[in-house]
């Protein structure tokens, strides 16, 4: 690595560090406001880990969107999923939108169907590995605790290192801590949780980046 490399890379982490700081200070002083929030986003922006609008534009009348399902693609969007070989995952996703707003209780599908839950009704929010990475650094769950141990399994592999996607039996559980502290947050805040999602899942994203799972813990010491 070069000696240029070298420094982004300690500057990268020292600015995260000051970024996870702030945020966890605010969050336990309750004093997590609109403006830290968008602050933050911010300074996400400027350290290239914004929120893409142009990948990720905003959701729309998603109550009115039709949960039908054919054997094979009848819409341009069906057929780029069936090209892409997400056919089958597709078809699982519509029956989630079409159950009856439960919770999620599959651990293989947690991620899909809080998905689905959020498009019926934007009050449940979307869960993912970034964003229960983010929340878990601005909470700063006790290492002790289950809270902690629960989102280790889900997004460290046995090697110590960050996993490609959160997974394990883990995910139900994973999921229901997510949203209580959401709540708190959003309670904090009294922003959107469309707010919130555009902090939370860049800042996942630079985490994974930027820092391994052992400087992680050091950040949220």
């Amino acid at each position: 690595m070069s000696r240029n490399s070298q420094e982004q890379k300690r500057g990268d982490y020292a600015w995260l560090k000051g970024l996870i700081s702030e945020l966890r200070d605010a969050h336990r002083q309750r004093s997590l406001t609109a403006a830290r929030i968008s602050e933050a986003v911010e300074n996400l922006e400027h350290h290239r880990f914004g929120y893409d609008d142009v990948k990720f534009p905003p959701l729309r009348n998603t109550k009115s969107m039709l949960n039908e399902i054919s054997e094979g693609p009848r819409t341009l969007a069906e057929a780029l999923l069936w090209k892409l070989g997400k056919w089958p995952a597709y078809k699982n996703f519509v029956e989630f939108h079409r159950g009856d707003g439960t919770k999620p209780t599959d651990p293989q599908s947690v991620v899909f169907a809080a998905f689905a839950l959020h498009l019926k009704d934007e009050t449940n929010p979307i869960f993912d590995q970034h964003s229960l990475r983010a929340l878990w650094a601005i909470c700063a769950f006790a290492r002790s605790s289950a809270e902690f141990q629960a989102c280790k399994a889900f997004l460290v592999d046995a090697k110590g290192k960050w996993k490609a996607a959160g997974s394990g039996k883990e995910s139900v559980e994973c999921y229901h801590l997510f949203t209580k502290h959401l709540v708190r947050v959003q309670e904090q805040t009294r922003v959107s949780l469309r707010e919130i999602d555009r902090l939370l899942m860049p800042l996942g994203r630079a985490i994974k980046e930027i820092a391994t799972y052992r400087q992680f813990c050091e950040l949220c010491r």
